[in-house]
């Protein structure tokens, strides 16, 4: 098979196959002794089985294998980043919309109706389905509506399914190039992935470009259909898709919401090392409490329970009561009558918006989280930090809270999941203030 191979900006007709093993494609390229391909392919295009032809994306080299049938050609095998139908430049085609499909709409959606017509079923069988289709955002730059499209698939066995995915077609008012479609899935990933607090398994992406073509669009992390299980316990109520419109219209309005749930989804996404994850949420409660809902409300309970700023504020004040108004107005511009630290946003977040347990143990607690994070951040002694054990409870205690505050901050909408952290906050607080040692 002929393979065009975009090689340091040159195209080349090389002799070689393209595989696919599930999801991920694999290139083996004949190349005479006389050519270096690069380590990255930008793109290869040919013909695959059951596509037609295809172009491959971001292509790494894998292995270099001498032909022991020709030993003035060697054999170069390259992992594709990603696969789509038909022959594109990467550089030049514009995507006007895409279609993307997640196994988990088809649970959050829930509010469709089908009926089976029962007398015909003698000699035929006939499904009527009412399909649903709603506007979830419509901005200046991208209107996201939900629809059940149907469809049908043979599962291992060889029957047929009758399937009616739920699909999130994406419309760009700029039309957008191909590199650009990855960052706009992962956006949508992460909001799907925030709202439902698990792990999307992203099934199927169709591109419509500008001319109205439409491609298949393949990643590695694309999972198959039969694949993938979702546990029976994954129910959504019904208040959550105005719950979900609401969180996607703050997400690609607000940076600091995109980089909250952005850092939040990542939790769920990748398997993190438990420090780098606890640091990561501590950080993030940090930027989610800056935003000027909480703010000056930290702000007012720090100034009237940090005792060590108040002595500060009254030395101050009497300081200036001693100056001139220019170097009065002069120093002030250094020192920060509200000064917030991590300290007051734990005890502002625990004791006041969450109204959990103060007492000595709480105290105690707040102390070794502080001195855990600034260990493992800023490198300072290792001294009364949290066990591993501790860590572990913390990283759930503060994903809970984290998921609450962002909600509040996009929504005045809650769902069965917001209901259960709040019950649930109290019981694992308790816990660990109890047992902490």
């Amino acid at each position: 098979m002929i393979l065009y191979v975009n090689n340091n900006g040159k195209e080349m007709e090389l002799d070689g196959i393209i595989r696919g093993v599930n999801n991920k494609f694999y290139v083996e390229i004949r190349v005479p002794k006389n050519v270096k391909l690069e380590h990255i392919i930008k793109s290869i295009k040919g013909e695959y089985n059951f596509k037609g032809k295809v172009t491959l994306i971001n292509n790494m080299r894998s292995a270099v294998i001498v032909n022991k049938g020709d030993l003035n050609e060697s054999i170069y095998v390259y992992e594709a980043g990603c696969l789509i139908s038909d022959y594109v430049e990467e550089d030049d085609i514009l995507i006007s919309s895409m279609l993307v499909y997640f196994k988990e709409l088809d649970y959050f959606f829930v509010e469709d109706e089908y009926k089976i017509d029962t007398e015909k079923m003698k000699t035929e069988l006939t499904i009527t389905q009412k399909y649903n289709s709603e506007i979830l955002l419509d901005n200046e730059n991208l209107t996201l509506i939900y629809n059940r499209m149907p469809g049908i698939d043979h599962d291992s066995a060889g029957h047929t399914l009758f399937l009616t995915p739920a699909k999130i077609n994406m419309i760009f008012k700029n039309p957008i190039n191909l590199s650009k479609v990855f960052e706009e899935l992962n956006k949508i990933e992460r909001i799907l992935g925030f709202v439902f607090d698990k792990k999307m398994n992203l099934i199927e992406t169709t591109l419509i470009d500008i001319d109205g073509k439409r491609h298949d669009l393949i990643t590695r992390f694309q999972k198959d259909y039969n694949e993938v299980e979702v546990k029976e316990s994954f129910i959504v109520d019904l208040n959550s898709k105005q719950l979900l419109k609401d969180v996607l219209k703050k997400y690609y309005s607000d940076k600091r919401i995109a980089g909250a749930i952005n850092m939040f989804y990542e939790y769920i996404y990748n398997n993190l090392d438990d420090i780098f994850e606890f640091t990561s949420l501590v950080n993030t409660i940090e930027l989610v409490l800056s935003d000027e809902k909480y703010k000056e409300k930290v702000e007012e309970y720090t100034i009237n329970s940090n005792e060590e700023l108040k002595a500060n504020n009254t030395k101050m004040n009497e300081i200036f009561e001693e100056m001139s108004d220019e170097k009065k107005q002069f120093i002030k511009r250094f020192y920060n009558f509200k000064k917030v630290q991590l300290r007051d946003i734990l005890k502002y977040v625990f004791y006041v918006k969450f109204s959990l347990t103060e007492n000595q143990s709480s105290e105690k607690y707040i102390t070794a989280l502080i001195k855990t994070r600034n260990y493992y951040v800023h490198g300072t002694k290792k001294n009364k930090i949290l066990k591993n054990v501790d860590v572990v409870e913390t990283k759930s205690l503060l994903k809970m809270i984290l998921y609450i505050l962002i909600i509040e901050l996009s929504t005045e909408e809650k769902n069965s999941l917001v209901d259960s952290y709040i019950s649930t906050i109290p019981i694992v607080y308790n816990t660990i203030i109890k047992f902490l040692k």
